[in-house]
């Protein structure tokens, strides 16, 4: 999971993307991206932190969050705009979601054991 993260930051930093979300359904590994990034605390904090929103989707868990250039929030697949500047971070066990016919795998990452673990997906000419 650590590997997938990193393998998203790189992708950030080469500037191939933008932004990198994290779908409502994978969000308690928003704490992977942190941990194998070396997230500066004080930066998380400032653009918001761990949120908990009672009325939310995400209750009892935090979320929506941002913290540059992570954005952990519900994703409707249908009607999601194909930005080619955002990678998705998805478990790669799952098909992918409906909706969700024309990507690009730019990355999959393999787990501990050897298995597909996540994946990375962008839009074309992302």
């Amino acid at each position: 999971m650590l590997e997938g993260f990193r393998a998203a930051q790189a992708e950030v930093d080469a500037g191939r993307y933008r932004r990198v979300v994290i779908p409502q359904e994978m969000s308690p590994s928003y704490i992977y991206a942190l941990y194998a990034n070396g997230y500066d605390p004080h930066s998380y904090l400032t653009q918001g932190g761990s949120v908990v929103d009672p009325s939310g989707p995400f209750f009892p868990a935090p979320g929506p969050l941002q913290f540059r250039p992570y954005e952990v929030r519900v994703v409707d697949w249908r009607t999601e705009p194909r930005l080619p500047e955002v990678l998705y971070v998805l478990e790669a066990s799952n098909r992918l979601p409906p909706g969700l016919e024309v990507v690009k795998v730019v990355k999959v990452v393999k787990g501990v054991g050897g298995r597909d673990r996540l994946q990375l997906v962008a839009a074309p000419g992302g």
